[in-house]
């Protein structure tokens, strides 16, 4: 895993560092374009790309997404009283 890290780290933030984007839909474009290079056109040393090793050992064992959305949830900090209890809306 730190040697994908590294590659994303060369091959993307280190091609673009130079570069001047005027919105995030451009830099989101440009971005695009590494990954696909990282994925799809390099050969790495035992001749296959990432993506070819993912559609032949990873893909099948993906499921599929929920049809139903997450039900949203509200995050609350509680504290803990003096008598160790704690209270909440629900």
């Amino acid at each position: 895993m730190e040697s994908a890290v590294n590659v994303v780290n060369k091959r993307v933030i280190g091609y673009l560092a130079e570069d001047v984007f005027t919105t995030v839909g451009e830099l989101n474009a440009e971005i695009a374009v590494r990954v696909k290079e990282i994925n799809h056109d390099i050969r790495r040393a035992n001749d296959t790309t990432r993506w070819e090793v993912f559609q032949a050992e990873e893909a099948a064992q993906l499921g599929p997404l929920p049809g139903d959305r997450f039900e949203e949830v509200e995050w609350k900090e509680l504290k803990a009283g003096r008598n160790y209890h704690l209270s909440s809306d629900g």
